[in-house]
């Protein structure tokens, strides 16, 4: 049985199929022998259960839950209105793609900020399902700019977040998404801060930590873009000299 719940955890489906295979024959084979001894048919039938719920419906059971587990990890990391990642697993995903980062120190680790203009009139004039679709819609639009290789979020609201390990500390991908949003069907704007910080600064420090000091300063950024008339982007350090 160890055995069994040992594949079920750590082996593909098959491993475990060939496991409780084993696990039934090896049953089969032990009841054979209690009913030569004994000749009790009632006792080697009991056995033969016992063995079967421990030997076959143990691991598999256990299998079951462990993926289903799994599945609620995943879940548990997504908005459930945009699809896209929510800010827990904006924070969990970034700190994973720092460690990766981590290896190689050119570069720069860059956070971008979204926040919708005026998105209050949209739920005003055309009520909370309008406003949905909206960043519906939205988190459609930042998935295509996004593509594969970065981190694309919404951290509440009518708020997104994206991460990015860029070349440069100035983010081609915010000018993107600023004009995609502006594309989509609602009349909406963006206001949009960016912030960044070398690899090189990752060694010894809590990615955590940095991680959080990077939203904070896009996110000062963004309100800066947003106080500035909204519809533009924003970098950390010219936010700064216009304060």
């Amino acid at each position: 049985m160890v055995l069994a719940c040992f594949s079920a955890v750590f082996h593909c489906a098959k491993a475990v199929t060939m496991t409780v295979l084993a696990a039934f024959i090896v049953s089969l084979s032990l009841v054979a022998e209690i009913y030569h001894r004994d000749g009790d048919v009632v006792l080697a039938g009991c056995q033969l259960a016992a063995l079967v719920a421990l030997g076959c419906g143990a691991p598999l059971a256990l299998g079951v839950m462990l993926r289903l587990m799994a599945t609620d990890i995943v879940h548990s990391d997504l908005d459930p209105l945009t699809d896209l990642l929510n800010r827990r697993g904006f924070h969990r995903y970034s700190r994973r793609r720092l460690e990766e980062a981590g290896k190689h120190l050119n570069g720069y680790f860059v956070v971008t900020m979204v926040d919708l203009d005026d998105f209050k009139s949209v739920n005003d004039n055309h009520g909370h399902a309008a406003g949905d679709r909206a960043l519906v819609d939205v988190g459609q639009a930042l998935r295509r700019c996004a593509g594969n290789d970065i981190i694309a979020a919404r951290s509440g609201g009518e708020e997104f977040l994206l991460a990015e390990v860029s070349h440069s500390p100035e983010s081609a991908l915010a000018s993107s998404i600023r004009a995609a949003v502006s594309d989509t069907p609602h009349g909406l704007t963006a206001s949009i801060g960016v912030a960044s910080m070398p690899l090189a600064a990752l060694d010894g420090q809590d990615r955590g930590q940095l991680i959080d000091a990077l939203v904070a300063k896009a996110d000062s950024a963004m309100y800066v873009a947003k106080a500035a008339g909204g519809d533009i982007v924003m970098n950390f350090d010219e936010a700064a000299h216009r304060r």
